[in-house]
């Protein structure tokens, strides 16, 4: 009897870690005709999504857009560059059972995975869902640092008809 309540106990804890990573990351529908080539180079954050309520501060409007570069490592890891005030640079390796899909790399990293969300047939523009134990922000990232609205809000009604509130949004500059 005590090997059957042990044997329980494991279920029920493997099934709050399973709900607990649903939870924190979302499966996101994959970008068709993903090439992950077309995602290096310099791009210009131009909206902030939030997707947690559990977030205090408040995202800053800047005058102008924050950059990131996305650079190609060796064996399909990604170097995100996040410029800012504080340039903040992060490491993910591509999934090669899930395209768009990147995940941790380097342990301790904060961010745990990200998933790209595109709009098909459109490849100046895209989403990166940040996926981190207490926080899911999306960023919309634009090959030109300016705001082109009608693609934004494209890329913002599909982030949310895939399960992600859209409630707190920043527009990251002018």
């Amino acid at each position: 009897m005590s090997n059957h309540i042990i044997y329980s106990a494991f279920l029920l804890l493997c099934s709050i870690i399973f709900v607990q990573s649903d939870i924190n990351c979302p499966k996101l529908s994959e970008p068709s005709d993903f090439n992950s080539k077309q995602y290096f180079g310099t791009w210009y954050a131009v909206r902030g999504i939030e997707h947690s309520n559990n977030l205090k501060e408040k995202a800053k409007r800047n005058k102008t857009c924050p950059k990131v570069t996305v650079s190609d490592k060796k064996n399909n890891v990604w170097e995100f560059e996040w410029t800012t005030n504080d340039t903040k640079r992060f490491r993910l390796k591509e999934d090669p059972q899930i395209p768009g899909r990147l995940t941790k790399v380097v342990k301790g990293e904060t961010i745990g995975m990200m998933q790209i969300t595109t709009i098909p047939g459109i490849n100046n523009i895209w989403a990166v869902t940040i996926c981190k134990p207490d926080r899911i922000a999306s960023a919309i990232l634009s090959s030109t640092p300016i705001f082109k609205k009608e693609l934004i809000e494209k890329l913002t009604t599909i982030l949310n008809n895939q399960g992600l509130k859209t409630d707190y949004v920043y527009d990251r500059c002018d």
